[in-house]
């Protein structure tokens, strides 16, 4: 017995009618649409490699240089600096801010990049010294 769903008369049925796949465009008032797209351009429009290689670029050196004063505010046999406790809390409010408003990337990447740095710096050298 053949599948009484899955058939070729069951196909070419469906190719002709709107269903769940396919709406159908009577019923609509207004066209289908992307959905909601932000209003925010760039100053060029486009986005380059150029300028993404400058960007990682930039933020890796901040975030190397956070990251060696992260390194230096642990002290041996110290305990873990609270300082590095605000570079979570930053980086976690600079990302849920990034994710509602991302035409703040240009301030919120650099803040980003510093208090992740900190944060990363400060539990390495705590690592290191403990184990």
């Amino acid at each position: 017995m053949s599948n009484p769903i899955l058939n070729d008369k069951a196909f070419r049925q469906a190719a002709t009618q709107p269903g769940w796949g396919a709406p159908d465009p009577s019923t609509r008032q207004t066209p289908i649409d992307d959905g909601p797209v932000s209003p925010w351009q760039s100053a060029s429009g486009t986005m380059t490699v150029n300028g993404t290689l400058t960007a990682t670029g930039v933020l890796m050196v901040l975030l190397l240089a956070a990251a060696a004063f992260g390194w230096s505010q642990v002290t041996v046999g110290g305990g873990f600096p609270p300082l590095a406790l605000v570079g979570v809390v930053v980086g976690l409010v600079s990302v849920i801010a990034l994710y509602f408003k991302p035409m703040w990337a240009k301030v919120l990447g650099p803040i980003y990049a510093v208090a992740e740095g900190i944060f990363v710096g400060a539990i390495s050298r705590f690592y290191e010294e403990r184990y």
